[in-house]
């Protein structure tokens, strides 16, 4: 029955070959005035947008420059979070009915989406029937096995009874997704979509797939991400970061005199960076006079977030927010991120380096 559906939404999307993906949405909680953008989404990469509008009537219609299926991300203009996920593609009409809340936390605003209602895309509906649908059921599932878990009753045993139940699940239903789509580009997506990060076990996935889908947009992104090629020993790219002030600066005018240079790749919601600070402040008193320059980049969507985290670390080195894309250049994955340059050859001479093993690898370059 499921081929046959899929069979019906393959010849319906065929039929839509012309233009390119005018999409309208009714979202109930936005108010007019409202700028919202688009953006791809499911990429693990920090994204520009790719069209923007406005609110007007209670309504906003926008045309996505999409030839081929992509999957979108439409967010609040300056704001976190994304109120919509939709699949469409070159030719499609789709109209969306939303419900938006607004969330305020700690000076960050937040957009969420719900009761999600979409009409006319058959490549939406489809994703539903592959992917969609899995996750809503594992969705479910979680909430399920915390109101078990949160039971009085409940004790360690039955806790961690539950906990391996769902998480397997999880692995064991991800994987079929990936395997049922080995020889098209929905399979390379489908990872990109449920998986928050990538180990080196995801390589067994990476190698079922088919060429075609190696090849293809998704499983071009999903291969750097499965398959990271190391910085080291290559020359450190050039980039640029926004300061404080609004100012942009470049990396070089910042290294000037100094020996070594250590980029590091942060966020303000991120504990992990937020505990690897006292390592890096110990690590920048102790070796700045010896040629060690630090350039913190902030990840942040919010540049309040951002600024308020600022205030509280006090950063005595240069800093400033991502607007150019230097998380992508360096392939960011996950943060923490850090390189360490050898300013004289120019070349990359650590990655993901972080804590005592920082700490040793500057004592031996600058005793």
């Amino acid at each position: 029955m499921k081929e046959k559906i899929l069979s019906v939404l393959f010849a319906a999307t065929a039929l839509t070959v012309s233009g390119q993906s005018e999409v309208t949405v009714t979202p109930a909680g936005l108010a007019d005035g409202t700028v919202v953008e688009a953006s791809l989404a499911s990429t693990h990469r920090t994204e520009k947008p790719l069209a923007s509008a406005t609110v007007s009537g209670g309504r906003f219609t926008m045309t996505l420059p999409v030839v081929e299926p992509r999957y979108i991300a439409f967010g609040v203009k300056g704001a976190n979070g994304h109120f919509l996920n939709l699949m469409t593609g070159k030719g499609e009409k789709p109209s969306v009915n939303v419900e938006v809340s607004k969330q305020e936390n700690n000076g960050v605003t937040w957009y969420q989406g719900k009761n999600v209602v979409v009409k006319d895309s058959p490549l939406q509906a489809e994703y539903e029937l592959r992917i969609g649908g899995w996750h809503e059921a594992l969705d479910r599932m979680y909430d399920d096995y915390h109101k078990a878990v949160d039971q009085p009753t409940a004790n360690d045993t039955v806790f961690a009874r539950l906990e391996k139940l769902f998480f397997t699940t999880v692995e064991r239903t991800y994987k079929r997704i990936a395997a049922d789509n080995k020889d098209s580009w929905w399979g390379p997506f489908s990872m990109l979509n449920l998986y928050n990060y990538f180990t080196p076990d995801s390589k067994t996935d990476w190698n079922l797939f088919s060429d075609s889908a190696k090849n293809s947009f998704y499983g071009q992104i999903l291969d750097a991400q499965v398959n990271p090629k190391s910085f080291v020993g290559q020359l450190y790219p050039s980039f640029s970061f926004t300061d404080a002030k609004g100012k942009s600066q470049k990396c070089q005018a910042a290294t000037k005199g100094k020996k070594y240079l250590l980029i590091d790749f942060w966020a303000s919601w991120c504990v992990p960076c937020r505990k690897e600070i006292p390592n890096l402040k110990a690590a920048y008193a102790n070796y700045k006079d010896k040629g060690l320059q630090i350039i913190s980049v902030s990840i942040d969507r919010s540049e309040t977030a951002w600024q308020k985290a600022l205030a509280a670390e006090k950063l005595p080195w240069p800093n400033g927010i991502d607007k150019s894309g230097a998380a992508d250049t360096y392939r960011v994955q996950t943060i923490p991120a850090m390189f360490l340059v050898d300013l004289a050859s120019g070349n990359i001479i650590a990655e993901n380096i972080r804590g005592k093993a920082l700490q040793d690898k500057l004592a031996e370059l600058m005793p």
